[in-house]
């Protein structure tokens, strides 16, 4: 019997926080509203993510907004060797 290789990426998922990424953080959402997120191979469900409302967006775009204007995101160069492609 072949294992699967998912298992691992499942395992850790279903252990994963439910909750949002902001500014370099996790954090509650506003809501409780959870979507499912399936393996695109097969359909299993490997987990559920927090649906945004609209605080968790308005939260978001403010965060990417100061990144912006403050140059830690607009500054960067299109390439500083942090992300590997």
């Amino acid at each position: 019997m072949t294992q699967d290789p998912t298992t691992p990426l499942r395992a850790a998922l279903a252990q994963a926080p439910v909750q949002q990424f902001i500014d370099g953080d996790f954090r509650a959402p506003c809501g409780d509203g959870l979507i499912d997120i399936h393996d695109p191979a097969t359909g299993a469900l490997l987990s559920q993510a927090s649906a945004g409302e609209a605080g968790d967006i308005d939260a978001a775009v403010m965060a990417a907004r100061q990144a912006f204007d403050d140059g830690r995101w607009s500054g960067l160069p299109p390439h500083d060797g942090r992300i590997c492609c």
